[in-house]
C-alpha cells in the first residue's frame, strides 16, 4: 500500500493517504503514512523534517499535508489554528439530506476507551463545538434505499467530526462500521465513503495560493456519481 504525491516543494509535501492506512505510527504496528513518506524523503535528503499538520482517521483516504521545515511548519500550523486553510470533503451518505444546504453546529466529546465521540450538552465541561456545512450534489435511488453525494467544509477539526454529526443529522456515512447503524455488524472491512478531496491555503513562504485535490477511487458506492464527480474533477482544472 503506497502513497501518491500531490503537491512537493522544499518547505511542504501533499500526498494522498490510502485507506486502512494510520497517518502515525499505531498499537497495530501496520505501515503509517508519516513512517513512509519520511523513507521517501530519505532518498533526496540524510536528515529530513517531516512534521504532520493534518490528520485523517484511518478508513478515510485523501489528501495530508506534512511540512519539510520548521518554519514552513509553524506557519502553516498557525493558519490551520487560525481556519485559514480550507478543508473539503466527500462523502456518500445513507439517506437523503432535507436541504441541499446546510451548516451544522453540535456539541461532542471523546470517548478515548471505545475510540469513539457522542454528542453531548452544551454545558458538558469535556464537551467541544464542532462545525462543518455541507453541500448535496446529487440523491440516488439504489437497492438499499436513497444514497446522496455531499461537498462538505470542515469548520472545526474534531474527532470523528464528520462522521458523528452526519449520523446525528439522520444521513451516517456509508460504510461507516462505528456511526452507520447499517454497517455496525459488517464482518468484513468496508471502505468508508469519506474522502479529504481538497485543501485550500496560502503557501507559507511564498504566500502565493495553493489548490490542490484528490479523488475517490472509481468504485461502489462512488461509482453511483461517477458524471457528478467527473464534471466536481473538470471545475477544478
Amino acid at each position: 500500500m503506497q502513497f501518491k504525491v500531490v503537491f512537493e516543494d522544499k518547505n511542504l509535501i501533499v500526498v494522498e493517504k490510502p485507506q486502512g492506512m494510520p497517518c502515525q505510527k499505531d498499537p497495530t504496528g501496520d505501515p503509517d503514512l508519516q513512517s513512509l513518506v519520511y523513507e521517501y524523503l530519505l532518498k533526496s535528503s540524510e536528515k529530513p523534517v517531516l512534521n504532520l499538520i493534518n490528520r485523517l482517521d484511518r478508513p478515510v483516504g485523501g489528501l495530508v499535508l506534512f511540512g519539510k521545515t520548521a518554519e514552513a511548519t509553524k506557519r502553516i500550523s498557525k493558519d490551520l489554528v487560525g481556519r485559514n486553510i480550507k478543508k473539503d470533503y466527500l462523502a456518500v451518505v445513507n439517506g437523503a439530506p432535507g436541504e441541499e444546504i446546510a451548516s451544522l453546529t453540535d456539541y461532542m466529546v471523546k470517548l478515548k476507551s471505545v475510540n469513539m465521540s457522542v454528542i453531548a450538552s452544551p454545558d458538558d465541561h469535556d464537551a467541544k463545538e464542532a462545525r462543518l456545512s455541507f453541500k448535496l450534489l446529487e440523491s440516488v435511488q439504489a437497492e438499499e434505499g436513497a444514497l446522496s453525494l455531499l461537498n462538505i467544509r470542515l469548520k472545526t477539526g474534531r474527532h470523528h467530526q464528520i462522521r458523528l454529526q452526519l449520523s446525528n443529522y439522520g444521513t451516517p456515512v456509508w460504510g461507516d462500521t462505528k456511526y452507520n447503524p447499517l454497517f455496525k455488524n459488517a464482518k468484513e472491512w468496508v471502505d468508508i465513503s469519506l474522502w479529504a478531496y481538497k485543501l485550500e491555503f496560502v503557501h507559507p513562504i511564498k504566500r502565493k495560493n495553493l489548490l490542490l485535490y484528490s479523488f475517490p477511487p472509481e468504485k461502489s458506492p462512488w461509482s453511483f456519481f461517477e458524471s457528478t464527480l467527473e464534471m466536481l474533477k473538470e471545475g477544478l482544472h
